[in-house]
């Protein structure tokens, strides 16, 4: 309706789109903001959120900056802050989109289908109140199908669920954060005497070898 148009307008966000892939091709970091560079003055050049961030952002809030991470309204959203990537946050992945007609797994999505959002009589909105909807190139060519995929350590997702997964993240505070320096010192001092207590100990190949490689495993996985 007319009188529904201007509110809608103002709601309406500029969501930025950006897929920083590591150096293995995979997937782990969302980019929650952008700064233009058109204008030379810092002070005057506009922040811009990318599509998760937009969704917190009512009509009056603001999208700042701290050094604590990035203020979205009431949010603040702890990220990093390099010079080469600043604003970003490590996305906490869970299980893959449930497929459609098939009981969702805990902590997964599940597809629905565009068409039933067309119909406004459609049971399907009682079950959707109150929740985010994120619409993304999920069916063309089955969903199978490789356009708009992205690899993460949980396999290949389409693009509009990192989207979404970046949203769960921010909402229920599941934050992954870096170890301190503190203790990535202690862990290496751990497992340096672990490896020296076991070259000590065990005097053959035979017996030291598979718990060495038991140690490297660890460092690996940290």
């Amino acid at each position: 309706p007319d009188s529904q148009r201007e509110e809608l307008r103002k709601r309406n966000q500029l969501g930025l789109i950006n897929k920083r892939e590591d150096t293995d091709g995979q997937l782990r970091w969302a980019v929650l903001a952008a700064r233009e560079t058109v204008s030379d003055d810092h002070q005057r050049r506009r922040l811009y959120p990318t599509g998760a961030l937009a969704l917190l952002l009512g009509p009056e809030s603001k999208l700042e900056t701290t050094s604590l991470g990035i203020q979205a309204g009431a949010n603040l959203v702890p990220s990093t802050t390099t010079q080469v990537f600043p604003h970003e946050l490590l996305i906490r992945f869970g299980p893959p989109t449930t497929k459609v007609n098939s009981q969702p797994a805990p902590g997964s999505y599940r597809y629905l289908s565009f068409w039933r959002l067309l119909d406004p009589t459609d049971p399907i909105f009682r079950e959707l109140d109150g929740t985010y909807l994120f619409i993304g190139d999920t069916f063309q060519g089955g969903e199978r199908d490789d356009s708009d995929r992205v690899d993460t350590a949980v396999g290949r997702l389409k693009g509009v669920e990192a989207h979404a997964r970046t949203l769960d993240t921010i909402l229920n505070k599941t934050y992954i954060g870096r170890a301190s320096p503190r203790a990535m010192a202690a862990w290496e001092l751990l497992l340096t005497a672990l490896t020296t207590y076991v070259l000590v100990t065990y005097r053959t190949w035979r017996d030291y070898t598979p718990r060495v490689l038991g140690i490297a495993g660890l460092q690996v996985a940290a």
